[in-house]
């Protein structure tokens, strides 16, 4: 998977933490910009005030509300594979 280079930063940043490998930097990375970004957020906020803020780019949707409790409810619907598995898989 090819990452932005800011995104490799903050994983190799991730890395010096005790105990984090590369895998749970990821992780971590991955947790923090698809489901806290209040937390991420945060975390730039006290880091460094001059922050860069980069426009989304046509098409892009800025949030995803995308949920698949209907389609299990109504469709007895089960994913194969877990999303948190899957990227662990790519990564």
């Amino acid at each position: 998977m090819k990452l932005s280079p800011s995104i490799e930063a903050l994983i190799e940043g991730l890395r010096h933490l005790p105990g984090v490998g590369p895998k749970s930097a990821q992780r971590m990375t991955l947790h923090l910009l698809e489901r806290d970004r209040e937390g991420a957020q945060e975390i730039a906020d006290a880091i460094s005030v001059e922050q860069i803020h980069l426009s989304a780019r046509p098409g892009e949707m800025r949030e995803t509300l995308a949920d698949i409790r209907k389609a299990k409810a109504e469709l007895t619907w089960k994913p194969k594979v877990d999303i948190i598995e899957w990227i662990n898989r790519q990564l």
